[in-house]
């Protein structure tokens, strides 16, 4: 009786030693990750007309490799871990964006350069890291606008109640900047839509080249951005396309944009050359004028 006993313990006992050796032995080792920190990504751009700073800039994350494997994208400020031991390595970090301002759409922007360094890493430490970016060298600058010597948004006389003006007297960084006012004040200048136009330009539709517009902007309505098309039987600027975007009121304050227009080009792949396009309309039930300031205007490809 007692040996059936001990036998029926042995049996019942034997698998869960079993299994708590066999968890102990897969357990991996405790890995203590090296940490990286960024608290922004500096921008400098110097042209004939304006050097810029980081003020015309709106990069949000970065996006980090440790020797050429990706960590991840993290919006800044950050700190970040990476799995690996002590030693020498290498940290690459991509500017990344907002693409159309929208939070959930985010991607490395593919005209910054990127920031790299070879450091020691400590297991269990923090090193900060400050990376800085200008624009690359293969970028191509369709339309440049800065307003410091006139404004090249003209009006679309079919749609437009009213024109954008340069503005001289703003403060730095905006000391020059183009301004279009709907006016619901004085009736004899009432004034309801607004669209202004860039000259005409011819952008690759390939579908895989990068099309951006980057845009500051200021303003106390929606304003809708997009295309025009060339069609034949249209007069300039052609054919106007479905906005591809829009600039939501900003409370007084300044705010930049950067607006992907590289599915649109190549969706119309007989439209060039094309014509970008802002307008907005007067805002109802308010005597307040309606506005939209802009600045630092560039499409590139």
């Amino acid at each position: 009786m007692s040996a059936r006993y001990s036998s029926a313990i042995f049996v019942i006992f034997f698998p869960a030693i079993v299994a708590l050796n066999s968890c102990q032995q897969l357990s991996p080792p405790l890995v203590i990750p090296c940490y990286g920190h960024v608290d922004s990504i500096s921008y400098h751009f110097d042209t004939l007309l304006i050097k810029e700073n980081s003020k015309w800039s709106d990069i949000t994350d970065a996006w980090v490799y440790l020797d050429n494997n990706p960590v991840g994208a993290f919006q800044m400020p950050c700190t970040f871990p990476m799995i690996t031991g002590s030693g020498a390595h290498t940290i690459t970090i991509y500017p990344g964006i907002m693409i159309n301002g929208t939070p959930d759409t985010r991607t490395k922007y593919p005209f910054y350069t990127y920031f790299t360094e070879t450091v020691n890493l400590t297991q269990g430490k923090t090193i900060k890291f400050e990376p800085s970016c200008t624009f690359t060298s293969f970028a191509h600058f369709a339309w440049m606008e800065y307003f410091s010597t006139g404004c090249s948004i003209t009006k679309n006389n079919i749609m437009s109640d009213t024109i954008m003006t340069r503005v001289t007297n703003g403060g730095y960084p905006y000391k020059c900047y183009g301004s279009a006012i709907l006016d619901s004040i004085d009736p004899s200048h009432y004034t309801n839509v607004y669209q202004g136009i860039s000259d005409t330009m011819t952008l690759p539709k390939d579908g895989a080249t990068a099309v951006y517009l980057e845009v500051y902007y200021n303003c106390n309505a929606v304003v809708s951005v997009g295309l025009y098309e060339s069609v034949p039987g249209y007069a300039l600027p052609g054919q106007q396309l479905a906005p591809v975007t829009y600039l939501f009121p900003t409370g007084n304050g300044w705010e930049k944009m950067y607006i992907n227009l590289q599915s649109i080009v190549a969706a119309n792949p007989k439209g060039e050359p094309f014509t970008v396009y802002f307008e907005m309309y007067r805002n109802s039930g308010t005597t307040s004028p309606t506005y939209l300031y802009l600045d630092d205007i560039k499409l590139i490809d």
